[in-house]
């Protein structure tokens, strides 16, 4: 018993790297990498693609990850946590990510974004950056972090952490990097003072002012094994994974979806915020209570039209937040000559969640993506099990005794089971051919988004997009667009083009687990949308003097669209 004890015990020191032993924890890292091979390999739907579209090519990639680890001087947890992260990046996949088991992180109390080559101050948090220490305000330049001009930082930044997927994306990722470090998604996370150099407003004089990292320590321990997190048991239909398929930026959950740390942690406005960085766009009539999951209000034109706006901050959203957006749609069906939809910096969510809202701008049925889909004995083994439980539903009610009234605000019907059943005989039928990766089809075969039974917007849309709307943030308006229901206005949008699956297994190395695209979608001219995004009908990129004038060339852009659109 007591040699047990003691071995248990073991497990939770940090691994030894003496040299005698660096060679061993070298080996132990290359067999790691094998495991991450295997899941790329068979699970991983963009293969073929990618290599046509930048001549990413699995093996290689793989090979250079052990080539890193066998040239480490000095081996470390820390230091293959960055391979492994340079190896998800190499993929240019907005859908690929790994995360580690870290406390550590640090933040500055302002955020910037950037125009030209010039950054400015988007968001200051004056309760924790006093204005009469630092009279800094929103629309003033920052010139230099750090004795380094803004631009080599964000440079820096993006070659380190980012892809290089959509050098748009990277950028606007790059400048929350600039405040916001995180070792959970691969960073190195600095402390200490720090000087910034700022152009106040008006002035051409720049003044130094110094801060202070807000820092968190590392509070676990490299080395011990395991998956920490634990779930509840799961009915047959909560473990499929086809019936909550989630789009979302792993990025995004890294950094503020995981147990301790959440965005409630960090200063607003971050990407998928609930406010939109826009100020209003006309005088408002009407305005949703502030405690709306949708921000959301009715403003009047110069030439008298009321419009609606809503904005749609993500697609992490359950059945009464559909339910809501239905109740705010109904109401601008009445009263608004337009509607204008802003997604900006949306960072995607779950499909249905996002088929459910665009139920409710349409009142004819919405065509959705076709996917290739990678399947393996596991989504086989799946498709059998529920294949005789859907074959059991006969009516409507009991389709909502087991996945309830609505699945993420779609309502739930026998017809729905059906088409549910007839995509997982696709599953096993596609493997019995001898396919690894799916002809295209329908997710959850629901090729088309009918129209809500009773939230259904018909007039004019015009829709916000920009290069921070990922996943989600790219189907939906991707739908909109090819089904003719909106005009786009903004930049492309980043290009993540199917549905995520999550990997997460025992090892010593500190990685909760990784996440890749199962599938690669086709729009209706039959091009990807993953690395394409969605290009806007009309492009606006946003301004030096937007950013210092409170986005006002962007606002009358707004303004010129929903006129032309009216006059249509």
């Amino acid at each position: 018993m007591l040699k047990g004890f003691i071995a248990g015990i073991v497990l939770l020191f940090p691994l030894v790297t003496s040299a005698g032993n660096d060679q061993t924890l070298k080996d132990r890292m290359i067999s790691d990498i094998d495991v991450i091979r295997s899941a790329f390999e068979v699970g991983y739907a963009p293969r073929d693609w990618k290599g046509k579209y930048s001549g990413w090519d699995l093996d290689t990639e793989i090979a250079k990850a052990k080539d890193k680890v066998q040239q480490m001087a000095s081996p470390s947890v820390k230091n293959y946590q960055f391979i492994l992260r340079d190896f998800c990046n190499s993929m240019l996949d907005y859908h690929v990510g790994i995360y580690f088991f870290s406390t550590e992180k640090a933040t500055l109390p302002f955020q910037v974004k950037g125009a030209n080559g010039r950054y400015f101050f988007s968001y200051i948090d004056k309760e924790r950056l006093s204005p009469s220490v630092f009279p800094v305000n929103v629309g003033d330049e920052i010139v230099s972090f750090e004795g380094k001009p803004v631009e080599a930082v964000i440079q820096d930044l993006m070659s380190r952490y980012l892809r290089g997927a959509n050098l748009d994306t990277d950028r606007a990722f790059a400048e929350y990097f600039l405040t916001l470090r995180s070792a959970r998604i691969g960073h190195v996370v600095p402390k200490g003072s720090i000087t910034i150099g700022v152009r106040h407003s008006g002035s051409t004089k720049t003044s130094n002012y110094q801060l202070i990292w807000n820092y968190t320590p590392e509070k676990v321990t490299n080395g011990f094994i395991s998956n920490l997190k634990s779930e509840k048991k799961k009915t047959l239909f909560e473990k499929n994974e086809f019936l909550s398929l989630k789009m979302v930026d792993p990025l995004y959950e890294g950094l503020f979806k995981f147990d301790g740390y959440s965005a409630d942690d960090l200063p607003p406005p971050l990407i998928g915020y609930t406010k939109s960085c826009l100020p209003p766009l006309g005088r408002i009539w009407w305005q949703a209570p502030e405690e709306s999951p949708f921000h959301a209000y009715i403003f009047e034109t110069e030439d008298r039209k009321l419009i609606g706006y809503v904005r749609i901050p993500h697609y992490v959203g359950m059945n009464e937040d559909a339910e809501l957006f239905g109740y705010i749609i109904r109401f601008f069906e009445e009263r608004t000559d337009a509607l204008v939809i802003d997604q900006l910096d949306n960072p995607g969510g779950i499909l249905y969640y996002c088929y459910a809202l665009a139920s409710m701008l349409t009142d004819t049925p919405l065509s959705t993506p076709l996917h290739r889909i990678a399947i393996s004995q596991r989504d086989v083994f799946d498709a059998v099990e529920i294949i005789p439980e859907l074959e059991k539903i006969t009516s409507d009610k009991e389709a909502q005794d087991i996945l309830g009234e609505s699945l993420f605000g779609l309502p739930v019907t026998y017809q729905m089971t059906r088409f549910f059943l007839d995509f997982f005989q696709f599953i096993v039928s596609e493997w019995n051919a001898g396919r690894k990766l799916t002809d295209p089809y329908f997710l959850g075969n629901l090729n088309h988004i009918n129209p809500h039974p009773t939230a259904r917007y018909t007039k004019p849309i015009l829709m916000l997009v920009n290069s921070l709307d990922i996943s989600c943030g790219d189907f939906f308006p991707a739908i909109l667009q090819d089904n003719k229901r909106a005009t786009l206005l903004g930049t492309r949008t980043a290009g993540a083009g199917g549905y995520v699956r999550a990997v997460s297994y025992p090892n010593r190395f500190g990685i909760d687990g990784f996440r890749y695209t199962g599938s690669i979608a086709e729009r209706v001219d039959k091009n990807p949308i993953e690395n394409l995004g969605v290009t806007p009908d009309i492009e606006y990129k946003i301004t030096e003097q937007d950013l210092q004038y409170n986005f006002y060339g962007y606002s009358q852009a707004i303004h010129k669209a929903l006129k032309e659109m009216l006059k249509r």
